[in-house]
């Protein structure tokens, strides 16, 4: 579901941030750099944002995704049968969670409680053996360039992650995405 923003946009056409579908460890476990593929439910899901955001894309609509393989499966069911190249940008991959990676909310919460508590609290995170939020908010700085050059030109589709995808609409305007950010949803900035 793409749900319409009045966010202001310094670009002169649409922006469209897109989490992706989900997999088969969406809400069960912390998923930064591991690469599942979608899951039934999120085939379905991804199909059901083609059918709702693909009437919306004209032909020089750009797309970037992360090089993920639920990113890409989502950027590809968004363009079946539009002829939109897809390109896989680096700077759109997950937080690197570091050695959360795979861990449920309760293995977290019971083996890391202050970093737990830290997410609940809706602090940026320095994620123990991965990323800083520092590297995390330069990665996204850098990306949210990229797409509003792009969005001068033509409209942009964005299918990344959920944490990445928060901090690339604060560097676009400031302001996070509402939480949660559920899968195979977005939010279109309009210019």
């Amino acid at each position: 579901m793409i749900h319409a923003a009045a966010r202001p946009s310094s670009a002169g056409h649409a922006i469209w941030l897109v989490r992706h579908a989900s997999t088969s460890w969406t809400g069960v476990r912390w998923c930064g750099r591991a690469n599942p593929p979608l899951d039934p439910r999120g085939d379905a899901e991804a199909s059901a944002l083609a059918a709702e955001l693909g009437p919306e894309l004209p032909p020089d609509t750009v797309i970037l995704a992360s090089p993920a393989e639920r990113t890409l499966a989502t950027a590809r069911a968004l363009t079946a049968g539009l002829e939109l190249p897809i390109t896989a940008v680096d700077d759109l991959l997950e937080v690197d969670v570091g050695r959360v990676e795979g861990m449920t909310w309760e293995e977290l919460s019971t083996g890391e409680p202050e970093l737990a508590a830290a997410i609940a609290a809706g602090d940026r995170i320095d994620w123990p053996g991965g990323e800083s939020g520092a590297d995390v908010d330069a990665r996204a700085a850098r990306v949210a360039e990229r797409i509003v050059a792009a969005a001068r030109a033509t409209p942009v589709v964005v299918v990344s992650h959920g944490a990445v995808l928060h901090a690339i609409a604060r560097s676009l305007d400031g302001r996070p995405l509402p939480p949660p950010l559920e899968p195979a949803t977005g939010v279109r900035i309009a210019p």
